[in-house]
Parts: C-alpha cells; sequence; structure tokens
C-alpha cells in the first residue's frame, strides 16, 4: 500500500502535468475521507492540493465521515449553488451544513468536517 506523501506526490503531479484537468473556475469537491486533512506535504490535504495546482475552490473533509449523511450535505450544498446561482459556495455550505443539523440534528460529527479552501465567492 502507498503511503500519503506519496498519493499526494502523484495527484499533485497529475494535476500539474494536464492528465487531471482543472479548468480556472472550476469547484472540485472531496466527499471522501479526510480529504481536507493535511501532513508534512500538504496542509490543507488533496483539497488544498487541487486548489494550489489551479482550481478556484475545493471542498474537502478533516475526517473520516459517514456516507449518507455526506450525500445528504453535498446534494444540499449543490442544490443551493444550483437554485442561487448569487449565492456563495460558502453560504451554501453553511447552509448545507445547519440543513443538516436541523433536519437530522445531526452530531457536528456529520457536518463539521466539510471546509472550502480558496475562492468562497
Amino acid at each position: 500500500m502507498q503511503s500519503l506523501p506519496d498519493s499526494f506526490d502523484k495527484v499533485f503531479g497529475l494535476l500539474k502535468l494536464g492528465y487531471l484537468a482543472i479548468e480556472r473556475d472550476q469547484l472540485l469537491t472531496f466527499g471522501a475521507c479526510e480529504t481536507a486533512a493535511g501532513n508534512e506535504l500538504a496542509a490543507l490535504g488533496l483539497a488544498g492540493v487541487a486548489v494550489k495546482t489551479g482550481a478556484k475552490s475545493a471542498v474537502g473533509t478533516l475526517w473520516k465521515v459517514p456516507e449518507k449523511s455526506t450525500a445528504q450535505l453535498m446534494a444540499t450544498f449543490f442544490r443551493e449553488l444550483c437554485d442561487n446561482p448569487t449565492l456563495s459556495k460558502a453560504k451554501a455550505l453553511q447552509t448545507a451544513q445547519e440543513w443538516l443539523l436541523v433536519e437530522y440534528r445531526a452530531y457536528p460529527f456529520h457536518w463539521a468536517p466539510f471546509l472550502l479552501i480558496g475562492n468562497w465567492f
């Protein structure tokens, strides 16, 4: 199994070389485990690497997140962005987190680890 730093290096290399194309106005979301948690090579994890290599913004998580609540949060986040074109990404993420908190009485474990990195608007 590969180590985490090696994985960061490979993803960074692919992004930098253009194998994984990122348009400048793109929002990348990483709903998997610990994609905003960093190490000595990438302070903000894969989400930070994406922004460093050209993405305008990225959403990642600080710890392993439950699949069901993540799917609900992401669906609400994207629905907010699509339904309200003038809404900032930061406000859309906050609304999705609040929705999860209120509708499902979700513990912070489910909604708190999501970070928006880069351009918040």
